[in-house]
Order: C-alpha cells, then structure tokens, then sequence
C-alpha cells in the first residue's frame, strides 16, 4: 500500500516488546469492566475486520452462516489451545466457551451470578441477541429476537476479547490466577508497577507471535516516558512534535512512523 513502510528480509523472533502505560489494569472482567483489561493481550475476538478493507475476517469463528433472519450458526475453529495453566491445562478452547462469552456479554448470567445487569455495558454491542447454545464442541447457534444489521459489529468489537468459561469460578481478583487463550500469558502482575505476560508456545495463529515476552511498565510521568524510550527501556513511545524533537536528537537508531489518528481525544474530570 502507498506510504507504508516495508521492512526487507525475514522476521526475527524472541526478544521482548515493551512500552509505558499510566496505570496497570485495574478490572479483568472483560464483560463488566469500564476500560482495557489483562484479556486484551490474553484473549481473541470472534471475528476481525480487515485493516484496510473493513471486510469480515474469521478468527476464532473460521465461517458462519444465515440461516433465517433470526438464526446465525458460528463454525468454531478446532484445536485452539488454552494457556497451560489450571483449570484449563491447555484444553482446547471450543464452541461451549464462545457460547458463554456471548450469553455473559449480553448479561444473561446476571441473575445467577448476582451481578446488576446494568454492569453488562456491552450488551449493546450484540443488541438483537436473545440466546448463543453450542450444539456441538465446534458450533454455534445463536437465535435473535429480531433482525440486526449491527451483530457482526458485535462479534467483532474489541472490547468482546473472548475467555475460557471457568473464569467465572475462578474469579477476577487476581490476574495471575485468569488464563486464556491468546498469544500472551500473563506471568508477573505488580499493581502500579507492571504486567509481564510470556509466549503462548500451542497459540493457534502460525508463526505468531514474534516476541517472547510482552512487557507494561507504568510510568505516569511524560517526561520519563520520554526518557525510558531515548535509554530503550521501552521499544515504543508515541508523543508531541516536542518529545519526537527530543528522542531524534538523543536517539539516532529510532525509527519515526507518521499516520492518521486512529483514536479519540477527550478530557475525564474526576477520573476516580
């Protein structure tokens, strides 16, 4: 594509990919909490959108089907592995556990779980939904109340990363207790510090990923943002024409990619 950097010669793997953030995650329940959680690096999303197309794009749905105007059947992509850690133990991750994701967006377990359904925000995201059933271990029946256009939206929303079925059981206090299924496990977390998540060897994704190691430093300060990156304590720093003045002048080897915003600006009063 026009104006897209091309690297030469073939991808290296190992390594570690590190970058700064101002806070560690604070909430895991990827159904309920109010921002990113530890399931963004551990988990996956039903289907993709093409980058650069928009195009439906399988995942961990390899194909679906219409069969009614209120009926979707999902075929499940066989022999993804979860992350070698109890209960799941490398299990495969199958069509039981995209059913419960969806149901649980929805807020169809509140009741049960004592949760308000209100904490199920996502639940607009595959509005129209009534029920998700696995009718075997690789499909997925989902009946809708109505017709929506907006329900692959849904299957595709990054805030709906899908996880294993049992986290419920095991719950969301600690994050090093919560397996996935993704290309990262999470291996060290230090609340206000950082989050340390290791190569997941069995991922489904061929080839993937690159690095061995994915690192979140909490470092608040800007300026020592800036500073982290200029000594390549972190591999990535995204900043003001000032800070890029800054890093070229310190730091030679560093590599500057321009492109059009991708995400929102906006000011939080009373972010607590």
């Amino acid at each position: 594509r026009p104006g897209i950097p091309v690297v030469k010669g073939d991808p290296k793997y190992g390594g570690s990919w590190t970058f700064t953030a101002t806070a560690t995650f604070n909430q895991h329940d990827m159904h309920t909490a109010l921002a990113a959680t530890v399931f963004h690096v551990m988990g996956e999303r039903t289907l993709e959108l093409d980058e650069w197309t928009g195009d439906l794009r399988p995942n961990v749905a390899e194909s679906w089907e219409a069969v009614d105007a209120t009926t979707m059947v999902l075929n499940i992509r066989p022999g993804i592995q979860t992350h070698d850690r109890a209960p799941w133990n490398g299990r495969e991750f199958d069509a039981e556990d995209v059913a419960f994701n969806l149901n649980r967006t929805i807020g169809l377990t509140a009741d049960k779980e004592g949760i308000p359904l209100t904490a199920f925000q996502r639940a607009s995201t595959l509005a129209g939904m009534e029920s998700a059933e696995a009718t075997d271990s690789h499909t997925v029946t989902v009946k809708m109340a109505r017709p929506t256009s907006t329900f692959f939206k849904g299957l595709t929303e990054i805030r709906n990363q899908l996880m294993p079925k049992e986290v419920v059981d095991i719950g969301f206090a600690d994050p090093l207790k919560l397996g996935g299924f993704g290309p990262y496990m999470i291996t060290e977390f230090d609340s206000g510090v950082k989050e340390v998540y290791t190569k997941h060897p069995n991922y489904y994704r061929a080839g993937e990923p690159y690095f061995d190691k994915f690192q979140r430093n909490v470092v608040p300060d800007a300026s020592a943002s800036v500073a982290a990156f200029i000594s390549k304590q972190t591999s990535v720093f995204g900043g003001s024409k000032q800070d890029i003045a800054t890093i070229s002048a310190a730091n030679k080897s560093a590599n500057l990619y321009e492109y059009t915003g991708v995400n929102w600006f906006h000011i939080r009063p009373n972010v607590q």
